[in-house]
């Protein structure tokens, strides 16, 4: 009887906890305004997930109309990004409407989807694979995830937060779940850390001094479509 009680009690918390982490992933997307294919792509990441991880309260010294700009057009802060020699040398194209190619050059590669934006908030829907070639056994590990990105006016600075939802999309990967979450989570980890420290020079860089960053690009030969859509895009805002 008393073991029955326990086994109620601990499944009572899990699904307190599952219920609870349902909740907060529904505060934060606004799945109403979303198009049917991207509320199921949101369903299923959200109904299988394997790593749910946020970052949160990243000060940025910019303003909120630099910050979204950048966000608005990726490919070009990647090309900022290799301009600085930051690594990994991420490379984002253009693919179709709101739809990005990404690959970093050494592990990922996939697509990168912009389901929603305001003032203060994007959410994009990623697919791809990641690669661990220097491990003993290669490793190649599919997934997709929700990456919802906040930001908001605080003093002089941008607060920003960052939550990351994935998912495992190989059986093989989904029945080794701790070594695989823990591969995942390290992975993502690393990633977002490094994303956030050399975005806050970016983003400090085109915000205070944008024609500096015009010249670095102009030095790394960068090609004229680029250059010229810096000017539009930051030198004109200013």
């Amino acid at each position: 009887m008393r073991k029955h009680y326990f086994i109620n009690v601990f499944l009572v918390i899990i699904f307190a906890f599952i219920s609870s982490q349902e909740q907060n992933i529904n505060n934060i997307i606004p799945i109403e305004t979303l198009s049917f294919e991207d509320q199921v792509a949101v369903k299923n990441i959200i109904d299988n997930l394997a790593v749910n991880v946020e970052y949160k309260d990243n000060k940025f010294r910019c303003d909120q109309n630099i910050f979204n700009l950048l966000l608005d057009n990726l490919p070009l802060s990647s090309s900022i990004w290799r301009a600085y020699n930051f690594a990994p040398p991420y490379l984002i194209k253009s693919k179709n409407h709101n739809e990005f190619y990404i690959e970093d050059g050494v592990r990922l590669k996939g697509v990168l989807k912009l389901v929603y934006k305001d003032i203060s908030k994007r959410i994009y829907i990623a697919h791809g694979t990641i690669k661990f070639d220097k491990t003993i056994v290669k490793i190649e590990i599919e997934g997709g995830a929700i990456i919802i990105v906040e930001n908001y006016m605080s003093g002089n600075e941008i607060n920003n937060n960052i939550y990351v939802h994935a998912k495992l999309e190989n059986t093989f990967w989904k029945y080794l779940s701790k070594i695989s979450y823990t591969i995942f989570k390290r992975f993502i980890d690393n990633r977002i850390n490094n994303i956030i420290k050399d975005t806050k020079a970016i983003a400090y860089n085109v915000y205070s001094n944008p024609k500096r960053v015009l010249f670095l690009l102009k030095s790394k030969n960068g090609n004229s479509e680029e250059i010229l859509k810096f000017e539009n895009v930051f030198i004109k805002s200013e």
